[in-house]
Order: C-alpha cells, then structure tokens, then sequence
C-alpha cells in the first residue's frame, strides 16, 4: 500500500481516500509485511488473562540481525502471577499470532496492569517500549517494564 507524507497508510477507491493505517506500525518479519494492530488483536484474543488495548507487537533485532516478533502485554490484575495456568495462556497467545498471522513470537513479555506505556490519548508507544525494554541495556525495566513472565 501507498503511503503518504504523512506517514499514514491509505488507499483511494471510488475517489474515496481510505486512511488504514501508519507506517511505523508496519512490521517485517521474517520477510512478512505485518500490521502490528493485527498481531495485537490475535494476542488478546489468544487469552482472557489480556488486557484488551494493552498489547504490543514489536520487531526486536535478534543476533545475526534479523527482526523477530516480540509481544509485551498486560495482564489482569486477577490473573495468576504464575504457574500452569499462566504457562497455558502464553502457549495459546503464541499458537493464536502464529495461527493467524504466519509468524510465532520469540518471545511475550507479560506485564502487570496498567504498566504498558500509551500517550494521554491512548495510544500505544510502541517505539518506547521497545528502546525502554531491548534496545537500551541500561534501561530500568523495572520500574518502566514491572515484567511479570516470559517465554522465548
């Protein structure tokens, strides 16, 4: 799709202008082009313990250089802090992205409520969390990122 100088993505269809997305929440992964609303969607939808708008698909460069899928996701405040129960909805998060989309994350970092960084309007900030989180090494994740499980 098209983008324009804006950074939105859209298409014109019956000299309509459609606007169906951004640019930087475009992912390439393992030479898929990904939307990361979508890979979000499929994660909340993968488990109950979600919290629904408290997910985030995020491309990580791995070692060799190439991007892999990491999710960082809220859980509810009554989900179990660990356990079989826990292990469950993570294995059901990861065959739900992988089911739908056609790429396994590497992994997904669990977060408690209410932790994951969004603007004042509710948007997630994706490029944040993935510089707070992997991208610096000296970062404080954990007061950014109180990080409650993960697999990869």
């Amino acid at each position: 799709a098209p983008h324009l100088r804006s950074g939105d993505l859209g298409f014109i269809w019956e000299r309509r202008l459609y606007v169906v997305g951004h640019i930087k929440d475009v992912l390439t992964i393992k030479g898929r082009t990904l939307h990361a609303h979508d890979i979000e969607v499929c994660a909340e939808r993968g488990s109950s313990m979600l919290r629904p708008g408290c997910c985030a698909a995020l491309p990580i460069t791995a070692e060799g250089g190439e991007d892999t899928l990491v999710l960082m996701a809220e859980i509810r405040p009554e989900a179990p802090n660990g356990g079989a129960e826990l292990e469950e909805a993570l294995r059901s998060v990861s065959s739900e992205v992988s089911e739908s989309e056609g790429v396994r994350p590497s992994a997904i970092v669990l977060l408690k409520a209410r932790s994951i960084l969004k603007t004042t309007s509710g948007k997630l900030r994706r490029r944040e969390m993935r510089q707070a989180g992997f991208d610096n090494p000296n970062a404080q994740g954990g007061s950014t990122h109180p990080q409650v499980d993960s697999i990869g």
